[in-house]
C-alpha cells in the first residue's frame, strides 16, 4: 500500500517543458509556456542564431497567436506587409490576388525574414523568468518513466553530459529530429519532382510591397519584397542542377533574366539557398511522454511560408494541450 501511494506522488523535476530546438517554432511554444508561467528548458545545438533567412511569410492567423504575447505589433514593424500578389504567365498578366479583404485583423501576408523573427522572439525569451535558453546543446537520448521523462544534453564544445527531468518532452527540431529518431516513430514520406533556387537581391525594381508571380515554359519565378530594400527571388530549376555543382546566385540572375527579362547583378546577392518539396508525416504526433511539433512532426512544401505558419498553429495548439495536461 505504501508503495503505491509512492508511485503516485509527482516527483521533483527540473522543469515542466523540456523543448529541443529554438527554432521560430520552439521559440514561440516556449514563449506561450512561459507567459503561463510553466517551468520550461529549450535546448538548442547552435551556439549562434542563423544569419540566413528560409521562411518569410508570416499569415493572419499566425500573427493573431503573436498577438496573445503582444508581439503582433513588432512584427508588423518590422515586415513588410504584402496585400498583393501579382500573377503573370508567358509575359501576361492574368490578375492579382488581393489579401486586403481577408476577415482578419490584419489583412496582408507579412513578408518579415526569419533571422528577424527569431530574433523578436528571443528577445521576448529573456523577459519570461520561468524558462532557460540553454545554447549549444544537442539532444542525445530521452528515458521515460512513469511520471517523468529524462533527457540527455550534450554541450557541442565540450562534450560534456548534462541530465534534466520533466513531465514532457517536446520535438521541435526540424525535419532530421532527433527527438523523433530516438522515439523510433516512423516518418514516411517522399519528395516532390522539383527543385528550387533562391536569393536575396537588394531591389531595384518598382514594384514596392508588391509580389509578383510568374509562371512560362521555362518554370515558375516568385518575387517577394524583404525589409531593408531586400526583395527574395525563388526560380524553378530541374532536378539535373546539382545545388553543390553550381552557382546559384548567377544561376538565379541568369534564369530571372531569361524567363522574365528583369536584369539582377549577382554582387546585390546577400543569401542564396535552395530547398526541395517533400511531405512527410510522423504516424504519431505524441508517444508517451513525447510530442512532435512542427517539422519534426510533418514536413510539406515551404512555398508560401507554409511549413513555419503551420507549426505556429502547432505551438499554440500545444500550448493549449500541455497547460491543460499540467
Amino acid at each position: 500500500m505504501g508503495n503505491e501511494l509512492q508511485s503516485q506522488v509527482p516527483m521533483k523535476t527540473d522543469a515542466d517543458v523540456i523543448i529541443i530546438g529554438a527554432g521560430p517554432i520552439g521559440l514561440l511554444l516556449a514563449n506561450l509556456l512561459g507567459k503561463r508561467g510553466l517551468r520550461v528548458i529549450v535546448a538548442e545545438r547552435r551556439t549562434q542564431p542563423p544569419k540566413g533567412s528560409m521562411a518569410i511569410g508570416i499569415t493572419p492567423p499566425s500573427l493573431n497567436i503573436l498577438k496573445t504575447l503582444s508581439l503582433d505589433s513588432e512584427f508588423v514593424e518590422r515586415g513588410i506587409p504584402v496585400t498583393t500578389a501579382s500573377v503573370f504567365e508567358n509575359g501576361k498578366r492574368l490578375g492579382d490576388v488581393d489579401f486586403s479583404t481577408l476577415p482578419s485583423e490584419h489583412r496582408c501576408i507579412l513578408s518579415l525574414p526569419q533571422a528577424t523573427t527569431l530574433s523578436i522572439l528571443r528577445k521576448q525569451l529573456k523577459k519570461v523568468p520561468s524558462v532557460r535558453l540553454l545554447e549549444g546543446m544537442q539532444f542525445i537520448e530521452q528515458e521515460e518513466g512513469p511520471n517523468r521523462i529524462r533527457v540527455r544534453l550534450q554541450d557541442v564544445s565540450t562534450s560534456a553530459y548534462s541530465d534534466y527531468s520533466a513531465a514532457y518532452l517536446v520535438g521541435c527540431d526540424g525535419y532530421r529530429s532527433a527527438v523523433r529518431h530516438h522515439a523510433q516513430i516512423p516518418f514516411p514520406g517522399h519528395f516532390y519532382r522539383s527543385q528550387f533556387f533562391m536569393a536575396d537581391f537588394r531591389d531595384h525594381t518598382a514594384w514596392g510591397s508588391e509580389a509578383r508571380l510568374f509562371f512560362g515554359i521555362h518554370g515558375s519565378v516568385e518575387s517577394f519584397p524583404l525589409s531593408a530594400g531586400m526583395r527574395r527571388w525563388i526560380i524553378q530549376v530541374p532536378l539535373q542542377l546539382k545545388p553543390d555543382e553550381t552557382n546559384i546566385g548567377a544561376t538565379v540572375v541568369e534564369q530571372v533574366n531569361r524567363r522574365i527579362g528583369i536584369g539582377l547583378s549577382v554582387h546585390d546577392a546577400v543569401f542564396e539557398s535552395f530547398f526541395r518539396p517533400q511531405r512527410h508525416v510522423a504516424e504519431t504526433y505524441v508517444q508517451g511522454r513525447v510530442l512532435l511539433c512542427g517539422d519534426a512532426a510533418h514536413v510539406m512544401s515551404p512555398i508560401g511560408g507554409q511549413g513555419m505558419n503551420t507549426g505556429f498553429a502547432d505551438a499554440a495548439y500545444l500550448d493549449k494541450t500541455l497547460s491543460a495536461a499540467l
